[in-house]
C-alpha cells in the first residue's frame, strides 16, 4: 500500500515524502544499513509481492527494515482535509485521525438501510431519507397486522388488505375482505345454490329458499318418500342376508 494521498493543509516537507510513490509516507520504515525511509508497502514489488532486495534510492542491499515511529508520528500529526471535502465537508483533521473521521463524516456516501432501495445518500441525509423511503416498512393503518413497503401501501390497502371493504358481485352488499368468502359460500342471498333435497336439482337464489320449498313441497315429499322406500328395501335385503343363527 502506497502513501496517503490526502490533501494536506500545508506543504509537506520533502523528507517525509516517499521516494517511490512521491506521497507522504504511510507506515514509514527505514532500510538498514542505508537508513533511507519509504512507505512500508513501497518496499514490496507490486507485481510479485516479493520484498525488494535493493534500496530504491541508493541501490544498496536491503539488510533489514525497521519501523520509523518518529517519522510516522510526524506525518500522522500533519493537518489534512477530509476526503469528502468535494462533497462539502470543511473539517481539517490530523492525518492519523483521518480514517476515524471519514468513518463518521456526514458527507460520506452511504447506502439506504432498507432492503430493495439501494439509494446512495450523504450520511447526514440518511435519517431524513429513511423516514420517507418508499422501501421503508410501515404498518397498515387498517390494522390488518401487515407491514409493507411505504411505496406499496396504497396498493395494499386497495387490493390486498384483509380489512379493506369489498362489494359482493351478486347482492351488492359490502363487508371486510376477510369475511367475503364466508358470505359468498354461506350467506349471500342472491347467489344460486342447489336444492338440498336429493333428486330435486333445482337451482335458486339462497334468499328464495322458503319460496322454493313452498312451491316444490309436494315434489319434495315424493322424493323423500322414494328415498325412504329405497332405504327400507336396502335394509330388508341386508337383514335377509344376515345369518341369525
Amino acid at each position: 500500500e502506497m502513501g496517503c494521498d490526502a490533501e494536506y493543509v500545508d506543504d509537506v516537507h520533502e523528507e517525509l515524502v516517499c521516494a517511490v510513490c512521491h506521497l507522504p509516507m504511510l507506515r514509514a520504515v527505514g532500510i538498514h544499513p542505508c537508513a533511507h525511509a519509504f512507505c512500508e508497502g513501497c518496499l514490496v514489488a507490486p507485481h510479485t509481492g516479493v520484498a525488494l532486495q535493493e534500496c530504491p534510492t541508493c541501490r544498496g542491499a536491503v539488510g533489514s527494515t525497521m519501523p520509523m515511529y518518529m517519522v510516522r508520528n510526524m506525518i500522522n500529526g500533519l493537518s489534512v482535509y477530509c476526503v469528502h471535502k468535494a462533497r462539502g465537508c470543511e473539517e481539517k483533521v490530523k492525518r492519523g485521525d483521518l480514517e476515524t473521521h471519514a468513518a463518521t463524516c456526514g458527507f460520506a456516501e452511504v447506502t439506504c438501510t432498507h432492503a430493495g432501495c439501494g439509494a446512495t445518500v450523504l450520511r447526514r441525509d440518511l435519517k431524513a431519507h429513511v423516514a420517507k423511503c418508499e422501501w421503508g416498512l410501515v404498518t397498515c393503518p387498517k390494522r390488518c397486522g401487515e407491514r409493507v413497503p411505504r411505496g406499496k401501501l396504497e396498493k395494499h390497502k386497495a387490493e390486498e388488505c384483509v380489512k379493506r371493504m369489498v362489494e359482493c358481485e351478486k347482492c351488492g352488499t359490502k363487508r371486510k375482505a376477510e369475511a367475503s368468502e364466508e358470505h359468498r359460500k354461506r350467506l349471500c342471498p342472491d347467489r344460486e345454490v342447489e336444492c338440498e333435497v336429493a333428486g330435486c336439482g333445482v337451482m335458486y337464489k339462497r334468499g328464495a329458499r322458503a319460496e322454493h320449498m313452498k312451491e316444490h313441497a309436494e315434489r319434495h315429499v315424493e322424493l323423500l318418500a322414494a328415498e325412504l322406500k329405497a332405504l327400507l328395501e336396502r335394509t330388508a335385503v341386508m337383514e335377509r342376508s344376515i345369518d341369525w343363527n
